[in-house]
């Protein structure tokens, strides 16, 4: 078994080297470089102020999911590190950060950690997917690329919007169905399977959070105000690229690149795997291939010098609060 992991894990890397040298010999890293340095430091700065909006509408999403019990400014702290080891992490091993930090310093719950930030997950998927949905429907003629994959995305869409639904309003159906397979293949003789039983049964009651109606308004509001912030964000760097763009065909191309974070890919920073869907994204939209891999590199890095400076800011304030 381990073996097998390690060949995948081996393949993986491969994929994502090759796809990253691809790339890279398709241009001069020189422009990269001279197309990040001709940025009016003005547009970075916007692009910063937006990148920090979605952080704070990320942390009172959480303040309202854990029953504004968690202060929104300690949670900010949390977003900024645990955006910062989701990015830096490969596989999305990240996503362990924000449970730790949210027991460590708030002494709140693993279940509350695992329920708030898969509720949280599901919310931005169904976010994104809206948003795509709805720049296809604006663009006349959209790219052949495209509409293949709008079927994936629906079926998708449907398969998170009821596995919502049966946690919050089927949860106790949920438990019995999940511990009725775990006994019928004889698994309850385990420790670690009553353990993991137990946890999981926790983990759906903390979901159930989310059956109010203002909780549910309130947090899918927030997630809206999250993603427009970042893709304004994308929008703003781009122009200070002299890259113009409708905002519906950046939505349009950017949220391919989006997809690619939710993969668990062993990949430092996503770099290969994002810029390589960009480009295939961005070049079914009409835009030539050295601007399509430049405007790539270019949206990443900054987005990744972005998350490592709000990510030391939150560890600088939790070091100094402790």
């Amino acid at each position: 078994m381990k073996s097998r992991l390690a060949k995948l894990f081996a393949i993986s890397i491969s994929i994502v080297l090759v796809a990253l040298l691809l790339l890279l010999s398709q241009i001069q890293i020189a422009d990269i470089i001279t197309t990040l340095a001709d940025i009016d430091p003005l547009y970075l700065i916007a692009g910063f102020l937006l990148y920090v909006c979605s952080y704070l509408f990320r942390a009172l999403r959480f303040h309202i999911l854990l029953n504004r019990d968690v202060g929104i400014r300690g949670l900010f702290s949390i977003v900024c590190v645990h955006n910062m080891m989701n990015n830096l992490l490969p596989a999305r091993t990240g996503e362990l950060s924000y449970m730790y930090l949210l027991k460590k310093v708030h002494n709140r719950s693993l279940e509350e950690g695992i329920a708030t930030l898969t509720i949280a997950r599901i919310l931005d998927f169904i976010t994104i997917s809206l948003l795509f949905f709805s720049s296809a429907l604006l663009i006349a003629d959209v790219p052949a690329t495209l509409t293949h994959v709008f079927s994936g995305i629906v079926a998708c869409l449907a398969l998170v919007v009821l596995f919502l639904f049966s946690l919050v309003y089927r949860r106790e159906k949920c438990i019995c169905t999940i511990e009725s397979i775990a006994e019928n293949l004889n698994l309850k003789r385990f420790r670690l399977t009553n353990y993991l039983l137990e946890k999981m049964s926790k983990t759906i009651d903390s979901i159930a959070v989310i059956r109010s109606r203002r909780v549910i308004l309130s947090s899918f509001l927030l997630s809206f105000m999250i993603w427009c912030a970042l893709y304004s964000m994308i929008a703003v760097v781009l122009k200070g690229m002299h890259l113009d763009l409708s905002i519906t065909a950046i939505i349009l191309g950017s949220t391919f690149s989006i997809f690619t974070n939710v993969l668990p890919i062993p990949s430092v920073g996503s770099f290969g795997i994002y810029e390589g869907a960009w480009t295939v994204a961005f070049m079914s939209l009409g835009v030539c291939k050295d601007s399509a891999v430049i405007s790539g590199f270019g949206v990443h890095i900054i987005s990744f010098m972005y998350f490592v400076l709000l990510g030391c800011y939150g560890i600088l304030v939790m070091k100094r609060e402790a």
